[in-house]
């Protein structure tokens, strides 16, 4: 606002630039090159007469291989999206987070990829994608001891309501050895069926 001049706390109306939202994807599920994201396909209900409030983001897929166009505007770019995929493919070859970074960090160097950038921060770079990747490995934890509490509940839920484990796997589509593992934890702990008891009992 300093730069143009402008006074926000004029009653006049100010011209503003138009804002543009975008999202660099680099994870590891399929997406397209470029996909719109709008915050409304959240809302629980359909508004004919639109919404107050709306944010539009256009996700650019910058995985190796993806944008190429996007990619030869720019090299920096470019040279990330290399460095991620060559850490991934040491991975998928079976060596150790530490083990696919530090060889991905030397081929990068040696074949120009960020070379000054990775020669100078090397530590601090190594030490920052170990973290990434560990925070990953937590969240999908995170989201499977979910899923499996989810399941407990709902298998307790319909004990409770006199179903048999076979009726139950049926029901909710799961493995009935498993369900019947979970019915025989929760009987242990009839009335409260302590979901978390269960959990760490399985």
């Amino acid at each position: 606002m300093a730069s143009r001049n402008l006074d926000i706390y004029s009653s006049a109306k100010l011209r503003i630039p138009a804002p543009k939202y975008v999202i660099f994807y680099n994870g590891t599920k399929e997406e397209p090159e470029s996909m719109e994201l709008r915050l409304s396909e959240l809302y629980g209900v359909n508004s004919a007469d639109g919404y107050a409030l709306e944010c539009t983001a256009q996700v650019l897929n910058i995985n190796f291989g993806q944008n190429c166009a996007l990619m030869e505007q720019c090299r920096k770019l470019y040279e990330y999206s290399y460095f991620i995929d060559a850490i991934r493919q040491r991975l998928r070859e079976g060596l150790t987070r530490a083990a696919a970074v530090e060889g991905a960090i030397d081929e990068c160097i040696a074949g120009n990829i960020l070379t000054e950038f990775l020669t100078r921060h090397r530590a601090e770079v190594t030490s920052v994608i170990l973290e990434e990747y560990d925070e990953e490995q937590h969240m999908r934890t995170v989201y499977q001891e979910g899923d499996r509490k989810r399941l407990i509940r709902s298998v307790c839920h319909l004990l409770q309501k006199g179903y048999a484990p076979a009726n139950i796997a049926e029901l909710l589509d799961e493995e009935q050895g498993l369900v019947e593992q979970i019915c025989s934890l929760a009987l242990v702990v009839v009335p409260e069926y302590d979901i978390e008891k269960i959990y760490r009992a399985l």
